[in-house]
């Protein structure tokens, strides 16, 4: 099996057997368990010795020292002075003199030796499946993957295409337009066409632009000839067999123009003839021109009607915002709900989360959307604030939340059967926002929360290579939102027992470190002023995570700092970092509760430093777990519930259970289960 499908099964604590019966299979057992705490469950008698290897590039292993080689401990045994010209005379070498061969080094650390390791950890359980098993776990995540009509991140876009490609495996079904276009885009292969309307080449011929031009801008196309045959042969193929959805398309009828001559597309039928006389004349024929037309008139339900009508129940949801506040009446209000099919459970859930958000005000909002597998946020202007036509009153707001929550429910009733769910899955978050997450072993759902122990401090990481400089920052959240930065820039001043920062390596091309140690209890006690602490990545040497080998997380580790300065057998979660971006958040402490809050998305950006007065934005997930969790989610989906997992059809939790012929169990971890549930 491929290593990449090896990893992807591991994030989801499977190990792959695929050779004959280990001979020293005790001996590969007490390594998985030694090094990496990694506990067999089921399938012991399967181990082989190259699942260490998959262990050791998932987790972690002969990671990178820091540039503070005996981090923790002399670290605090440095003056200000000293901590501020060692690095001052590691900065000189390396961009003053352009030095970046070797990785640089404290010159006032003393003499020191490592004790042994001697922490506490929790084991990690894992079971080990037979090539066969694996394969068929395998095509269900694949299956799981097609089935979601949200857009895939990075890692799950790769795991989708190689397996196509090695597999020779073609879906009856793609849920997801942007899945199809980036699959079309990839391969090449119009069979995946046929799941596209002609509206969605705009998608494709943006994708082109930013992916294989580096361009924005879908206005400004400068295609190769090979790029102009491919889309003008999607587009034939469209009106040969496909979804013709023309009027669709005069939504971005400059686009299209613009496109067309680009192109120099020639009609190969009347249709596509028709096609072209009504994107290169005047006149307008959108849903939307005609849905003005009746708001225009104050007839509310013609134009309801109208837009369910062309755009369909989708349209309508996402449109629910712009047609109440433009309703005149209760019995306006009223046919609007009326007008409302369940359709996808997502946009009941996303609209849920919308109305449950606090009421908006009349300053101006901050808007958060996703494109190209990136975060990007849309701060809305003064001028902007004032044209706003649409604002909804808190008790508007409320009753829409509790409408599309009994519509959800309403929904996925009976979805699942008869479930179990333990109640720590209240604390998973509803995997919402995939397209922009990286993947690894360990990682969640955005917002989901995860306690930490007491009595043990928090070791945020992260290591690369093939860049010289990646900056781990910690920014501080006081209770009134303003920030604190401790990074590189700061931390001479900020060193000792609370925080303890290994320093700032930017000679790390053949590998780099840099670690971050909290005492959780004593921040919070000495600096009651703030509320989360939110760490992030970026890359300082200024080329973005994707040209680069990136990994982050955290371990949780004792006070008395024994081991390894990296000890995989600590390490809670282990993550790529790959977007196309200099600019990523890992994840947040609720100081208050004493939780880790998972964030894990890449943004737009080539900002290379961390602070820049908007890393609160990055906190608008957390009250999102408030709302509905994926527990919650998942008892909505059952036909009835059950206290006792031996009842259940369906087990929603991390406990180790027994395997039961026609159970199916559902970890955290296995969130794309959850994403195909909400279709």
């Amino acid at each position: 099996m491929n290593a990449v499908f090896k990893n992807f099964l591991f994030e989801r604590h499977i190990l792959v057997s695929e050779g004959a019966a280990e001979e020293n299979r005790f001996e590969v057992l007490f390594s998985l368990a030694h090094f990496f705490g990694i506990r067999i469950t089921e399938g012991d008698e399967l181990v082989t010795r190259d699942m260490l290897i998959t262990a050791g590039e998932c987790i972690g292993r002969n990671i990178p020292e820091p540039f503070y080689r005996g981090f923790p401990d002399t670290v605090k045994s440095l003056t200000r002075e000293q901590l501020i010209f060692d690095q001052l005379l590691h900065y000189y070498l390396t961009y003053g003199m352009k030095n970046f061969e070797n990785p640089g080094h404290s010159i006032f650390e003393e003499n020191f030796t490592r004790t042994a390791f001697n922490e506490r950890y929790t084991e990690k359980a894992f079971v080990c499946m037979t090539l066969a098993e694996a394969e068929k776990y395998l095509r269900g995540c694949i299956d799981d993957l097609f089935a979601s009509s949200r857009p895939l991140s990075k890692e799950q876009m790769e795991i989708v295409k190689l397996y196509v490609e090695e597999y020779g495996y073609f879906p009856e079904a793609i849920a997801s337009k942007a899945t199809a276009t980036q699959l079309l885009r990839e391969r090449r292969d119009l069979r995946f066409v046929d799941f596209l309307a002609l509206s969605d080449v705009i998608r494709l011929v943006d994708d082109i632009n930013f992916y294989e031009y580096g361009n924005k801008n879908v206005k400004k196309l400068n295609f190769k000839n090979a790029d102009r045959r491919f889309v003008s042969s999607v587009i034939d193929r469209i009106f040969e067999c496909g979804f013709v959805n023309v009027r669709e398309c005069f939504e971005k009828k400059a686009v299209w123009c613009g496109l067309l001559h680009h192109l120099h597309y020639q009609a190969k039928c009347e249709a596509a003839e028709k096609f072209l006389y009504l994107m290169r004349n005047k006149g307008n024929q959108s849903v939307y021109s005609e849905v003005e037309k009746y708001l225009a008139e104050h007839n509310v339900k013609m134009a309801t009607d109208a837009l369910k009508r062309g755009k369909g129940n989708g349209a309508l949801l996402r449109s629910f915002d712009y047609l109440i506040s433009r309703a005149e009446s209760t019995s306006d209000i009223k046919y609007i709900l009326s007008s409302i099919d369940a359709g996808r459970p997502i946009l009941l859930l996303q609209l849920l989360m919308h109305y449950s958000a606090p009421a908006e005000k009349m300053e101006c909002r901050t808007f958060n959307f996703t494109r190209h597998g990136l975060y990007t946020t849309h701060y809305e202007t003064e001028e902007e604030a004032k044209r706003r036509r649409t604002r909804l009153g808190s008790r508007t707001r409320k009753t829409m939340a509790a409408y599309m929550k009994s519509l959800l429910a309403a929904r996925l009733h009976g979805t699942l059967g008869r479930v179990y769910v333990n109640p720590a899955m209240d604390n998973i978050a509803i995997p919402m926002h995939e397209a922009v997450a990286n993947g690894g072993f360990g990682t969640l759902p955005s917002g989901s929360r995860l306690a930490l122990e007491d009595g043990q401090k928090l070791r945020a990481f992260t290591y690369w290579e093939k860049v010289n400089d990646i900056d781990l920052s910690m920014i501080g959240i006081g209770r009134n939102g303003e920030e604190y930065e401790f990074s590189w820039r700061t931390m001479y001043r900020e060193q000792g027992d609370v925080i303890t920062f290994s320093g700032d390596e930017t000679s790390g091309y053949d590998g780099g470190s840099e670690y971050f140690d909290i005492d959780l209890e004593r921040i919070k006690r000495e600096r009651p002023y703030l509320k989360y602490i939110v760490f992030c990545d970026n890359v300082y040497s200024g080329s973005d995570f994707s040209e680069c080998e990136c990994t982050a997380g955290y371990m949780m580790r004792d006070k008395v700092d024994s081991g390894e300065v990296f000890e995989p057998k600590t390490v809670k979660t282990s993550f790529r970092v790959t977007a196309d971006s200099t600019y990523a958040y890992l994840y947040a402490i609720d100081l208050d509760t004493r939780e880790l809050v998972w964030l894990n998305f890449s943004v737009y950006s080539d900002k290379i430093v961390a602070a820049d007065g908007r890393v609160k934005n990055a906190l608008a997930r957390i009250g999102e777990l408030e709302v509905m969790s994926a527990g919650e989610l998942v008892r909505f989906a059952a036909t009835e519930l059950v206290d006792d997992p031996e009842l259940a059809d369906v087990c929603f939790t991390d406990e180790e259970l027994p395997k039961k012929e026609g159970r199916e169990q559902i970890h955290s971890y296995e969130y794309t289960r959850l994403m195909s549930l909400l279709g």
